[in-house]
């Protein structure tokens, strides 16, 4: 990511966000929130698959790439993987998880707004929860284009600040989180009240999914697919405990669901949903 945006979107705050987790990466279904992960998965692998019948063995870069779970399982499955981010600890995580399956990338420090990515170099490029976070996004998506070939893919998962099922999951969990948070002591109390109900220090735009299709568009690109995902978000961030029960025994109707709610393209489900899913071809 940029060192900063004009909201503030800043690269220590993505450090501490990510430092002291160790491995996130698992193929087990222990939760609903995992198989969400999963879901994710397999279902770019599969559009990429689709969209890239002519590739062997495809380059894809994962930009903004956090822990970099899809682009590991895409590794997984024979594409050769590059892992870009300006964050030291996501890119620290992401080598965690490559090392601990013995998994296959490349992994670069990269601002994206002055990127050192070479041009017309990937066959694909892929994000997950990194677009929302800049004002600029056509500019963004210009970057991204310019580095994989004519013909390319984009397949970015964006998370906007909007009302959806997570503001819904948010109030549920707001009771819980207020009163740990009083028994923790933890300050400052003038951000009590917003940290329990979503602790999240990031910048995040508003965009809506109709203007995120009009920058990929704008941008040279022609929008194949604009999903609306995690309209199941309350029941992927049940707590631990609880989602594990839930998973163990209803773990295949979870996937189910999600095959049948988020592969649409529905205005009523964009509505609602809190995860957009564009696949885009560079013309």
């Amino acid at each position: 990511m940029s060192t900063q945006t004009p909201k503030g979107n800043i690269v220590a705050n993505w450090d501490a966000s990510y430092k002291g987790l160790n491995v996130t990466y698992s193929d087990a279904s222990n939760s609903p929130a995992d198989i969400s992960n999963i879901f994710q998965h397999e279902a770019v692998c599969e559009d990429l698959k689709k969209y890239l019948e002519s590739a062997t063995a495809p380059k894809v870069v994962e930009i903004g790439c956090g822990g970099a779970r899809t682009a590991l399982f895409l590794s997984k499955q024979g594409f050769q993987v590059t892992c870009s981010d300006n964050s030291p600890e996501a890119l620290r995580l992401a080598r965690d998880n490559f090392e601990a399956v013995g998994a296959q990338g490349e992994f670069v420090a990269d601002d994206l707004l002055n990127t050192k990515l070479a041009a017309n170099s990937f066959d694909a490029v892929i994000s997950f929860g990194l677009l929302e976070h800049f004002e600029d996004v056509q500019k963004v998506i210009q970057v991204a284009s310019d580095v994989i070939r004519p013909g390319g893919i984009h397949a970015h998962v964006i998370i906007p600040k909007k009302f959806s099922t997570q503001t819904v999951a948010n109030a549920a969990m707001f009771p819980l989180r207020l009163g740990k948070n009083l028994i923790a002591n933890r300050k400052p109390w003038n951000t009590l009240v917003a940290r329990s109900f979503r602790d999240f220090p990031h910048y995040e735009n508003s965009y809506s999914h109709t203007e995120y299709m009009k920058f990929f568009e704008n941008t040279g690109n022609e929008v194949l697919r604009c999903e609306a995902w995690d309209s199941l978000f309350p029941l992927i961030s049940l707590p631990r405990p609880l989602g594990g029960i839930v998973a163990r025994n209803f773990g295949k109707p979870i996937k189910k669901m999600m095959h049948k709610l988020y592969r649409q393209q529905s205005p009523a489900m964009h509505a609602i949903s809190s995860g957009i899913y564009i696949v885009a071809r560079k013309r």
